[in-house]
C-alpha cells in the first residue's frame, strides 16, 4: 500500500505601504508612515511527545487462550490443553491436581477423587481487558498544516475467563457423586506498534487544532503466558524443554511476530505558551496479529492523551 504525502507551502509576501496626509496650506505637511508588522513565521522542524492511553484490542485473537492449547508455539515449546496439562504432563500429575483441588476447596472435606472434562468446559467468548499503553513519537513539521509522524508504542494485554471441570467423589453437596466447579483462566501477551505516516492540522479561532492522519503500522505480538488456576494455584499451559528435555514451568517468551498493517487517527490539540502541546486522540488500526500458529486480521483501537514539546 502506498501513501502519498502532500506538502502544501503557502507564501505570504510582506506588503509595506505608506500613507501621505495633506493638511491646510497654513500648516506644515506631515507624512505618516505605517510600520510594517512582520508576519509570524510558520511552525517547522521537529517536535516530540509522549502518549498515554487505553489499548482496546479486538477480542478475535483472545480465544487462543481458551485452554484448548496448540501443537506448539515454537521449536522448543509446547502449548498444552488443560486436560493434557492436568493428566499427561509430568509424573503423577493427575494425583497432584486432585490433591491441589482438595487443598484449595476445603468445603469438599478432601473427598474429591477424580476429575473429568467435557466439550463445553472451555470458554467460547474470551475478551481482553482494556490496558494502559505508552508511546513515544517524533513529528517533523513541513509547515503549520502538514507533518510526518513516527511513533512507537507498547501495551501489555491480559485476557481472562473461566473454565469448568467435573469433580468426582465429593460428599458435599449431600448425595452428590460429582460437582461442576469453575476455575480461572488467563492469557497474557505484549503488543508493540511502530507507526509511520502523515498528519494534517486545521486551525480555528478558539485555540484548538483539529488533526487527522494515516499511515503504515508495523505491529508485533508476543505470547507471554497462558495460565489455568485451581484456586490460587497457577498451572502454566505453555512449557518449554531445556537441554535435558525436562519440563520447566517458567516459560521463556516466544519470538515476537511482526506484520504490516495500516492506521488512521484523529483528535484535538492545543498549544501552551507557544512551546508545549497537549492533545487527545483516537487511533484505529487494521493489524495482522500472529500468535503461535494463529494469524488474524483485526481492528484495534487506541485512545490517548499526548504531551509534547
Amino acid at each position: 500500500m502506498k501513501f502519498f504525502f502532500v506538502i502544501i507551502m503557502a507564501l505570504f509576501p510582506f506588503l509595506g505601504f505608506s500613507q501621505v496626509k495633506k493638511t491646510h496650506p497654513s500648516t506644515s505637511a506631515s507624512v505618516v508612515l505605517e510600520e510594517e508588522v512582520p508576519e509570524k513565521e510558520g511552525k517547522t522542524g521537529f517536535t516530540f511527545a509522549i502518549d498515554l492511553g487505553m489499548y482496546l484490542a479486538s477480542k478475535k485473537t483472545a480465544s487462543i487462550y481458551n485452554g484448548l492449547g496448540l501443537s506448539q508455539i515454537n521449536d522448543q515449546s509446547a502449548w498444552y490443553s488443560i486436560p493434557e496439562r492436568f493428566t499427561e504432563v509430568g509424573v503423577n500429575t493427575q494425583a497432584n491436581i486432585i490433591q491441589t483441588i482438595n487443598d484449595n476447596f476445603p468445603e469438599y472435606n478432601g473427598t474429591v477423587t477424580g476429575i473429568r472434562f467435557g466439550i463445553d468446559d472451555f470458554p467460547q467468548d474470551m475478551n481482553y481487558s482494556p490496558k494502559i499503553y505508552f508511546a513515544l513519537n517524533a513529528t517533523y513539521h513541513f509547515s503549520d498544516y502538514w507533518a510526518v509522524v513516527a511513533k512507537s508504542s507498547i501495551a501489555n494485554l491480559k485476557s481472562t475467563a473461566v473454565y469448568t471441570m467435573t469433580l468426582e467423589g465429593p460428599t458435599i453437596p449431600q448425595n452428590a457423586s460429582e460437582v461442576i466447579q469453575q476455575f480461572d483462566l488467563t492469557g497474557e501477551e505484549q503488543r508493540i506498534h511502530f507507526d509511520l505516516g502523515f498528519k494534517n492540522t486545521s486551525y480555528n479561532d478558539y485555540g484548538f487544532k483539529w488533526f487527522w492522519g494515516a499511515g503504515m503500522s508495523l505491529v508485533g505480538a508476543k505470547v507471554e503466558s497462558n495460565t489455568a488456576f485451581i484456586g490460587q494455584t497457577p498451572y502454566e499451559l505453555i512449557l518449554q524443554n531445556n537441554g535435558n528435555n525436562q519440563l520447566i514451568n517458567e516459560f521463556n517468551s516466544a519470538q515476537t511476530a511482526f506484520n504490516v498493517g495500516y492506521y488512521a487517527t484523529t483528535g484535538w490539540e492545543m498549544e501552551y505558551k507557544d512551546r508545549f502541546d497537549f492533545g487527545i486522540g483516537f487511533n484505529l488500526s487494521r493489524d495482522v496479529i500472529e500468535l503461535g500458529l494463529s494469524e488474524e486480521d483485526v481492528w484495534n483501537k487506541r485512545i490517548y492523551v499526548s504531551f509534547g514539546i
